[in-house]
């Protein structure tokens, strides 16, 4: 298993990454941990793709594309990630449904949890067939589900309806599943593509800051982001952007305004690593 991988990479960081911008809380006492998080964000265009680490155990939201499977395998075995605790997919636009029989291929996966809609894509297609090839029966989540792995908590929250406003067009980012990791004292939040609506459902009943928060639909500007820094004042953010597609303007000046860090998947692989109490977010510029 991966266990002395994870150790290696809150020992070492500043080696394994070197030459790389760094945002730090405290660095030594994570390098010190034993029980570490360590999150990875794939540089793999205006997709989402990220695998969390922790102890024995791995979760993945989100596999990308179709043309990411290569990377995001590599990864896997790089790691001696043998299997999936959970594989939660936020919503089946194809830059989050895309690799993601090809994961259910490649390794044993326990859970997975998808929202409850159906799509009428290749992908979704694609993904729906490998899980029925592989046994597995998903969780469609219509409620909220907590579940334990490691050391970590996930809550992982569905919208209050799946239901399409009248005349309302591409509003599958607004079925995302958002997903909130505690680990230790560090809040964790994953928001996949949600937009204003979803936003402001899912904020109505928030109240904890977070000390990461994953940037929704790719840094694509939206009036309900201020409430989001406003409420979860997060201390790091990271946007899984492209060079061809990058976070809008407006949105790294707002994040920028509420004094948080972000780093942008343009410019490489984002690594996150929490001891719990600390974090540090680093990025590996290729």
């Amino acid at each position: 298993m991966h266990t002395a991988a994870l150790l290696k990479s809150a020992a070492a960081l500043s080696l394994l990454l070197g030459g790389c911008a760094t945002y730090t809380g405290n660095a030594e006492k994570i390098r010190e941990a034993q029980d570490v998080l360590k999150v990875t964000i794939f540089k793999v265009g205006k997709a989402d793709a990220i695998i969390l680490e922790n102890l024995e155990h791995a979760v993945m939201i989100d596999a990308g594309e179709e043309d990411d499977a290569e990377k995001i395998l590599k990864y896997l075995s790089d790691n001696g990630i043998e299997r999936l605790d959970a594989l939660i997919i936020t919503h089946y636009d194809k830059d989050h449904v895309g690799a993601a029989d090809s994961v259910a291929e490649a390794v044993p996966i326990q859970d997975v949890y998808l929202p409850a809609y159906e799509s009428a894509s290749a992908e979704y297609a694609d993904f729906m067939k490998a899980l029925d090839e592989q046994g597995l029966v998903p969780h469609f989540l219509e409620e909220s589900v907590i579940l334990q792995t490691g050391s970590l908590t996930l809550e992982i929250d569905p919208p209050d309806s799946y239901e399409i406003p009248h005349e309302a067009v591409d509003y599958d980012n607004n079925f995302s599943l958002i997903t909130t990791v505690i680990h230790g004292k560090n809040r964790l939040v994953f928001t996949g593509d949600a937009m204003k609506q979803r936003l402001r459902e899912w904020l109505s009943a928030q109240t904890e800051q977070c000390a990461f928060l994953k940037i929704p639909h790719h840094g694509v500007f939206d009036t309900e982001l201020e409430n989001l820094m406003k409420t979860l004042r997060p201390k790091f953010t990271a946007v899984c952007d492209s060079d061809k597609n990058p976070a809008d303007a407006d949105t790294v000046e707002l994040i920028r305004k509420y004094g948080a860090d972000v780093m942008e998947t343009r410019f490489g692989k984002i690594t996150v690593i929490s001891d719990g109490r600390n974090i540090e977010m680093a990025q590996k510029k290729k």
